[in-house]
């Protein structure tokens, strides 16, 4: 039988000089591999490798290495990565980083070639478009993406709005909202 104790080892503080990471998971076809280094507000980090099997680079600052293990306290993380042909600067917090929680995220601005990329990255299907270009703030919680106060150009099209996307198990994602446009171009 085994039995759970609690550690006698409780860590306050944990620093990193130089320190690299190799995260590799043959499934789903992803390998990142990054170099750390903390400072007294948090972590360095600079990343590249492979999502699902998109060319991935990354790198910002994040929150203090420990309180990534706090699933109910927001983790701040500011940074670029592109993943494939789509690119994001943006900054936020990410609460209960496994499993992402909760997400909230200001897009500075958020590119590619086509809104239906984003779905093998964040596994929400958007349609096919033209390239884009927007910034705006996006919520996650409870199997709800908000979308919220963007505004950019998909295409010829200048669009703002706010987009929500209801989302749980054994469900069929739900997607409403509302978006205006001054020109609107389906071509």
């Amino acid at each position: 039988e085994q039995r759970h104790e609690k550690s006698r080892f409780f860590i306050k503080l944990l620093t990193l000089d130089d320190g690299h990471l190799i995260w590799d998971d043959a499934m789903t076809d992803t390998r990142i591999e990054a170099d750390l280094s903390s400072d007294e507000t948090g972590i360095n980090f600079a990343a590249q490798g492979k999502w699902k099997g998109m060319p991935l680079k990354t790198a910002g600052h994040a929150g203090h290495v420990l309180s990534i293990r706090d699933q109910d306290a927001p983790f701040p993380l500011k940074g670029e990565i592109t993943i494939g042909k789509t690119s994001a600067r943006l900054e936020g917090t990410l609460t209960g980083v496994v499993g992402f929680k909760g997400i909230d995220l200001n897009f500075e601005r958020l590119s590619g070639r086509s809104m239906d990329d984003l779905y093998h990255i964040i596994g929400l299907a958007f349609p096919a478009t033209s390239a884009y270009t927007v910034s705006g703030r996006l919520h996650r919680t409870d199997g709800v993406w908000l979308f919220e106060k963007f505004i950019g150009k998909v295409g010829e099209s200048d669009l703002a709005g706010t987009i929500r996307v209801q989302t749980g198990k054994d469900k069929r994602p739900f997607m409403q909202g509302e978006v205006t446009a001054k020109v609107l171009n389906f071509a």
